[in-house]
């Protein structure tokens, strides 16, 4: 007999399904790793960054988490500490950690999606912009903590500065 929780939950449509409808139209290579995992790389300004959705149907929950493809030199490690305590400060959404088994930094945000509804699909859409681009800001800190000499503390404050304009 069924619980009423897979009552509940057995025609929750997945969200995978549907990021894997948009990646397919613009024609952008991606792996699907069974019903509740997607993994799609896509190029930024000053790397390439792993993107990984993870459907959590008993939840409804989406997680993304976007990684990457650097890592954090050994020699930085308490130094990439205090960074990520900055950059996590000032995130309004999500938030950066680094794998203890990689060193390689990532982003990691979840919502709560309620997959019937049209507007939630429009919403991970900004969820994805708003990630990457605080990926790409915080860029040279993370890419500063990769040399095998020490950050120190006139390098950092610069690379965590905000600024304005493009380069």
């Amino acid at each position: 007999m069924p619980s009423l929780f897979d009552t509940l939950h057995k025609d929750t449509p997945n969200p995978l399904d549907n990021i894997e409808d948009i990646l397919h139209a613009n024609d952008w290579a991606f792996n699907r790793m069974g019903d509740n995992e997607l993994t799609v790389n896509l190029s930024g300004k000053y790397c390439t960054y792993q993107l990984i959705f993870l459907w959590q149907a008993d939840m409804t929950a989406l997680q993304l988490s976007i990684q990457y493809d650097l890592a954090i030199s050994a020699h930085n490690i308490m130094n990439a500490a205090n960074v990520l305590m900055t950059i996590n400060e000032r995130s309004w959404m999500g938030h950066f950690e680094i794998a203890a088994d990689t060193n390689a930094p990532s982003f990691r945000y979840t919502t709560l999606l309620n997959p019937d509804n049209k507007q939630a699909y429009e919403q991970l859409e900004s969820i994805v912009d708003i990630a990457l681009a605080q990926c790409e800001t915080n860029y040279a800190a993370f890419s500063l903590l990769t040399a095998d000499s020490a950050a120190n503390d006139e390098t950092l404050p610069l690379a965590l500065m905000q600024t304005q304009g493009a380069s």
